[in-house]
């Protein structure tokens, strides 16, 4: 039997990129819990209870006045006004607040020699506020979130049974979730909500010395309800955004209510192709994979302090599907592993969260009663997705020397235009090496690195879709040390990782803040963390 306290306290000041302050970007964050488990051969129990509590400021950059001052800000690559903007602690409108708590309960049971059954529960309550720049004479938040989420889990994995050279493994599952999302205040973003979701799954394993073979199958299945106020029931109808046939109007607005069904299936392999070599593997799997629409892609309808942008949803989106495969050759060695990988896939109704450009007074943007915002809406097209990576990890043999590097590629079409789709990663290269300090009596595990990254520009775009054209590639350097101090019931860890090194002015072409301004610059975190073991045992005499 054991108990388990852990909590954690983290301060920022505003973020510095290497020009200026991003304003009121200082964060307050503090979380706690507690678990106690009991674990013996034949049975194990846990349960747990957490609490987080977060603060933090949304960057004065993201509220723009007039189209021409976002555009004229994306020219010069700095907020017009980052010369007043602060590097403080100080949390002040726009801000958002959160408070979230997590309780658990999971179990194994040993069911002899049938195997083992691993049921599971969670609870898990989001209170979100989200305060926005308004009169002084308004206190409130606009935007209050209460999300509370049941889950519930049930794992069957059965015992080893020998076929031969071979050997069944496998594990059959159980989902039940149930989620109500409550939306309070005036401003709109998304609707009230109550859904229930269901799956089940089967996973069985083939195992030979040198060959596995795994079959899997999965259904998924989800009811949801959603409560539209009048104003956005008759604002997303009149978009031609609502199912006619899901939605429905009410005393108080509109109802859509739908019900998904989803099937997904995969067929794996792994060989050891060299006899004596199984460090070498190749690993192949075909899958058909489905995704049920999340509550932001039906009915986003609006825009919020955290999220500068006016995204628009609809429900006629369906199931999202897709039939691809991915292939992996993989050496595990002692001192040497290297892998490289590459899938492919095609996706029918993909979800597609793309910008929409707009014509009229605030082109190319919209015109809202928070002022002009960028426009992005979700849409079922059929895409293709491909791409690669690769990995290597090396231990030099008789040296305290490690190597790592690792790059990756993806691409994505728009089937229909042959058009490349805009926020796609681009490519992304990455290496560090690290020196291991020998284990002391009172000290283990020291270590000094040096890494870098290269991200690439991406150059496979959409043409006059985006409000901005991708942003230059960057070069990113870091470093870190670290140390353990061990005794017998405490152990001390403390760490020092630096980012961002050479102070490079950068944007991430997948971040929603590159319209408004630079990634951070360099920055330095010293971590420490202690874990002790206190004897709940009374002495014995």
């Amino acid at each position: 039997f054991a108990i388990r306290v852990e909590g954690n306290l983290s301060r920022h000041r505003a973020i510095v990129t290497p020009t200026h302050a991003l304003d009121n970007t200082g964060s307050s964050t503090w979380n706690a819990g507690t678990q106690l488990g009991y674990s013996s051969d034949a049975f194990d129990f846990g349960a747990g209870y957490r609490v987080m509590r977060s603060r933090g400021g949304i960057c004065t950059c993201l509220r723009i006045s007039t189209p021409e001052e976002f555009g004229r800000a994306i020219e010069l690559g700095r907020p017009l006004d980052a010369d007043d903007y602060r590097a403080d602690f100080e949390i002040e409108r726009a801000r958002q607040e959160i408070w979230h708590h997590l309780a658990f309960a999971r179990a194994r049971i040993r069911l002899g020699r049938a195997g083992e059954l691993h049921p599971s529960y969670s609870f898990q309550y989001n209170d979100r506020q989200e305060f926005d720049v308004v009169r002084q004479s308004i206190q409130g938040p606009q935007l209050t979130f209460g999300l509370a989420t049941h889950a519930l889990e049930t794992r069957f994995e059965h015992r080893r049974v020998a076929l031969g050279p071979w050997a069944l493994v496998g594990t059959i599952g159980a989902t039940f979730g149930h989620q109500t999302n409550t939306f309070r205040e005036s401003t709109t973003l998304i609707p009230d909500y109550r859904q229930s979701s269901w799956s089940a799954y089967a996973i069985e394993r083939f195992v030979h010395d040198r060959a596995e073979l795994e079959l899997g199958a999965r259904y998924d299945g989800l009811y949801r309800l959603a409560e539209l106020r009048e104003r956005d029931y008759l604002g997303q109808k009149a978009g031609g955004r609502l199912d006619d046939a899901a939605c429905r109007p009410s005393e108080s607005g509109g109802l859509c209510e739908n019900l998904y069904h989803a099937a997904s299936a995969t067929l794996g392999a792994l060989v050891r192709p060299v006899r004596n070599t199984p460090a070498f593997t190749w690993r192949t799997q075909l899958h058909s994979s489905a995704r049920i629409p999340s509550i932001d892609e039906q009915f986003m309808n609006g825009a919020a302090p955290s999220f500068p942008i006016l995204g628009i949803g609809s429900s006629k989106i369906g199931v999202e599907r897709s039939w691809g495969g991915e292939s992996t050759l993989q050496y595990d060695g002692d001192f040497l592993f290297v892998e490289a990988a590459g899938h492919a896939a095609y996706f029918h109704d993909y979800i597609y969260f793309a910008p929409q450009p707009q014509d009229g007074q605030c082109a190319p943007l919209s015109c809202t009663t928070r002022g002009p915002l960028p426009v992005f809406a979700f849409s079922p097209i059929d895409a293709f997705f491909g791409g690669g990576e690769l990995r290597l990890d090396l231990k030099a043999p008789g040296l305290p020397l490690g190597l790592s590097t690792n790059a990756s590629w993806v691409r994505a079409l728009d089937l229909a235009s042959g058009a490349p789709l805009a926020l796609i990663p681009p490519a992304r290269f990455w290496a560090a090496g690290r020196w291991y300090f020998p284990d002391t009596r009172v000290s283990s595990g020291g270590y000094l690195e040096v890494n870098g990254s290269v991200v690439t520009r991406q150059r496979h775009y959409p043409q006059d879709v985006d409000f901005s054209a991708p942003p230059p590639a960057y070069v990113l350097l870091g470093a870190g040390a670290g140390v353990e101090f061990t005794s017998e019931r405490r152990i001390v860890r403390l760490s020092l990782v630096g980012t961002n090194l050479l102070n490079r002015r950068y944007r991430d072409y997948t971040s929603l803040l590159r319209y408004f301004a630079d990634e951070a610059g360099w920055g330095l975190q010293l971590r420490l963390a202690v874990e002790f073991d206190v004897d709940l045992e009374e002495p014995r005499t």
